[in-house]
């Protein structure tokens, strides 16, 4: 957001400033997320049901990548999507950690969801080149 726009909303931490990268809007983020976060695990319903909190960063500037297993594709055969971006889920059920270097993107974690809840496909997740889901990730 430009500096004048983040004054305009009395939020002057979130304007980039004129060299590029502020690194205290990303400090605001992270401290948005770890307190949010926090209080999600400190109610009473994380700590008596089976939850999942999911962290999904959007990809980054695409470099090094060909999309990823569900991405479209577009004009001249160009890969909407892709790239590098983490992803974390903090389960509330107790049981070991676990990890996935599977590729996977947006459209797993979609068809993942869809597929625990027994709901129908949107989109990507029904295509074939959609690489299946992560569902051990969200089980104790």
């Amino acid at each position: 957001m430009a500096p004048s726009g983040a004054d305009l909303i009395g939020m002057p931490d979130c304007g980039y400033p004129a060299s590029g990268l502020d690194h205290s809007v990303i400090q605001r983020g992270d401290n948005y997320v770890k307190s949010t976060v926090r209080q999600i695990m400190d109610s009473t319903t994380w700590k008596t049901s089976k939850s999942s909190i999911v962290l999904a960063w959007d990809e980054n500037d695409y470099s090094g990548s060909t999309g990823g297993p569900g991405s479209p594709v577009g004009q001249n055969g160009d890969v909407l999507g892709g790239g590098h971006a983490p992803m974390i889920v903090i389960n509330s059920a107790a049981g070991p950690q676990k990890s996935t270097n599977r590729v996977s993107d947006h459209y797993t974690l979609l068809s993942t969801i869809e597929h625990m809840w027994h709901l129908g496909c949107l989109a990507n997740t029904c295509s074939p080149e959609t690489s299946g889901t992560f569902e051990e990730l969200f089980r104790p």
